[in-house]
């Protein structure tokens, strides 16, 4: 049987993802890295499937990242999945074009090789540098196209952005990528709410919230590189303010409890948490720890929280964190967003972040809840995650989807 093409547009970053991370003046969110990784990890499993992906690795255009050449690089996940990392100039704009004609020579050469074959073409959202590359070939080789929608391009902020040229060139990227959506035959949507925005010709959909990756969640991290009591409440993510961070570190503060409150992460309220872990002892500031730490961490505290609350984005979104968190089996507080579909509603634990007044009275209704019944509520929410969320599950779904 003739395997099935299917070549992909990423930034998977792999082993270097730690290095570049530490190397550059802004993060990068590890939410697409991972999900990438669950992807392709699940794509190994599948014996039909040829999949090839064309990876832009999202480091910050020089001087954000000191980095001015950075060469191709092919690297063999598995046994069906080839990852080619883009060379390119790291200078604003000089980037962008080296990736549209790399995109371009790889993408006809990749067509013409499978051209009596089943070819399909699956993007994690719209780059428009890419898809100008590639779209024309794609109509020339009859080549189905599928995307990936995790956001919508319109509600992307980029008031952090220093650079007028910068803000500018996002912005056109916005425009663009609005406009490019309509190009696709069928959408793997984040939450159904997105439909009615990205899929205006009404083509086949199907909502795909996250994935865990099972792998991941099995293997029991055993990475102790950081010394922790037993008893914490845990954030690990982007320290952004918009995700009521701090706040949240104020209403645990008032709240007086006996337990410690563990931050792991990186964003604009970083020195702010500083100064509070050094004013409270019971605020613990850890920093950007790996991956293999943050498993370990999350197996291990008490309840793990995720205080973002609701923008006028939040309905078109799941946030990946509640997945991870669901996976441990540990109780998680969170907000009841809009994009979190109901069927999670028995597994979670809600907070009002809207007032002080509702944030502190949800809190002390959740702490003061018999631990064993939170428990079992939460081990319930893992079994659910594992069965239905998992990476092998809703890659065979996407996979059923893209063939009908």
């Amino acid at each position: 049987m003739n395997k099935i093409k299917v070549i992909f547009n990423g930034s998977f970053c792999g082993e270097s993802f730690k290095s570049i991370q530490k190397a550059q003046n802004v993060s990068m969110s590890a939410a697409q890295e991972n999900l990438e990784k669950s992807l392709y990890d699940a794509i190994g499993y599948e014996s039909d499937i040829e999949f090839y992906s064309l990876s832009a690795i999202p480091v910050r255009s020089f001087p954000g990242n000191k980095k001015l050449f950075w060469k191709y690089k092919n690297i063999k996940l598995n046994t069906n999945v080839i990852i080619h990392q883009l060379s390119f100039i790291n200078i604003l704009i000089l980037k962008q074009i080296c990736y549209f004609f790399e995109c371009f020579f790889i993408t006809f050469k990749w067509c013409f090789k499978n051209r009596n074959s089943k070819k399909i073409f699956l993007s994690y959202s719209t780059n428009p540098v890419f898809l100008k590359a590639q779209l024309f070939l794609f109509k020339i080789f009859k080549v189905t196209k599928v995307i990936l929608v995790s956001e919508i391009p319109e509600y992307r902020l980029f008031t952090e952005q220093s650079s007028f040229i910068r803000k500018f060139l996002l912005n056109k990227y916005v425009k663009i990528s609005t406009k490019e959506h309509q190009s696709f035959d069928k959408y793997i949507l984040m939450t159904k709410a997105m439909n009615d925005i990205v899929n205006i010709n009404n083509k086949p959909f199907m909502v795909c919230e996250g994935m865990i990756n099972i792998e991941a969640v099995l293997n029991k991290s055993t990475d102790n590189e950081i010394c922790i009591d037993e008893n914490y409440i845990l954030y690990t993510g982007t320290l952004d303010c918009k995700y009521n961070i701090l706040k949240f570190i104020d209403y645990f503060l008032k709240l007086e409890l006996p337990i410690n409150f563990y931050i792991c992460g990186d964003g604009n309220t970083v020195e702010i948490i500083k100064k509070y872990s050094k004013m409270h002892n019971n605020i613990v500031y850890l920093g950007m720890v790996s991956k293999n730490a943050t498993i370990y961490l999350q197996q291990k505290a008490k309840y793990l929280v995720n205080p973002r609350g609701k923008e006028v984005f939040t309905r078109f979104s799941f946030p990946s964190k509640i997945l991870e968190y669901l996976a441990t089996g540990k109780p998680t507080i969170c907000c009841k967003l809009e994009g979190i579909p109901n069927e999670y509603n028995k597994y979670l634990n809600y907070i009002d972040m809207s007032t002080e007044e509702n944030a502190i009275k949800d809190l002390k209704n959740i702490f003061n809840y018999n631990y064993n019944e939170l428990s079992m509520k939460s081990e319930h929410g893992r079994e659910f995650v594992l069965k239905n969320k998992s990476n092998i599950v809703q890659v065979k779904k996407i996979i059923d989807f893209i063939y009908k």
